[in-house]
């Protein structure tokens, strides 16, 4: 069920590095905007598109591994 898929990745996400998992959650769960969490976390918008991209993947990752037997 979705259920528990949603509690899997939110597991999940407290493994990441917490640079990754704090931009992801800003964007994600805060709904702020990448220039907003770019002043947030005194960094590049840049950095904040990379950090989402690499949380996301890692997510992936994380995700998969967990679902193999």
């Amino acid at each position: 069920p979705i259920e528990r898929e949603v509690r899997e990745i939110l597991d999940r996400v407290k493994d990441l590095p917490e640079e990754l998992r704090t931009t992801l959650v800003l964007f994600h769960v805060d709904g702020m905007k990448y220039a907003d969490i770019a002043r947030a976390m005194e960094c590049p918008v840049g950095t904040v598109r990379s950090r989402l991209f690499e949380a996301r993947e890692r997510l992936k990752q994380l995700v998969s591994k967990a679902d193999r037997p």
